[in-house]
């Protein structure tokens, strides 16, 4: 939608799911097939690929302690109100250098400079058009990040890096 943020806050609260979301998401899976499909698993990519997908959750948990949340309501904000945001913030942060220090030590530099950007995303797009964030653009960020970090993985281990 182009419309303001509270047009874009409606719509996400509609459960209907519209022809552009299907094709976006049938685009999602033939893209997240064809990376799994394309890559060796060996021990290595996957010991970082599970480091991978905990610094994703880690950053999703850091956005939640950090960044604005765009309405009063909803899991995310739940999540927020409930947390001792200081804490959470300090450890999220501890944890997320210690997996990112991991998985530069075992070659996943790319997937980490990924995450790094789709999080950086994640921030610019939710507070310009939607005011802060929600568990929905939670769930956005966590597959987009899923996504560029196995298609970074999958560059770095066809380029003979991993």
């Amino acid at each position: 939608s182009y419309g303001d943020a509270e047009k874009k806050l409606e719509i996400l609260k509609d459960p209907h799911c519209g022809a552009f979301a299907v094709i976006r998401l049938c685009t999602y899976f033939i893209l997240y097939f064809a990376l799994c499909a394309s890559v060796k698993f060996t021990v290595r990519f996957g010991v970082v690929w599970i480091l991978a997908l905990t610094l994703e959750r880690a950053f999703s948990g850091l956005a939640v302690a950090s960044f604005p949340m765009a309405k009063n309501t909803g899991l995310a904000h739940t999540f927020a109100e409930a947390a001792d945001r200081i804490t959470v913030r300090r450890v999220l942060i501890i944890y997320t250098v210690v997996l990112g220090a991991a998985m530069l030590m075992l070659g996943g530099w790319a997937a980490v400079l990924a995450a790094l950007l789709v999080f950086w995303r994640y921030y610019a797009v939710s507070k310009k058009q939607f005011g802060g964030i929600t568990g929905d653009l939670a769930g956005w960020f966590l597959q987009r990040a899923e996504l560029a970090m196995l298609a970074a993985l999958a560059v770095c281990q066809w380029g003979g890096i991993l």
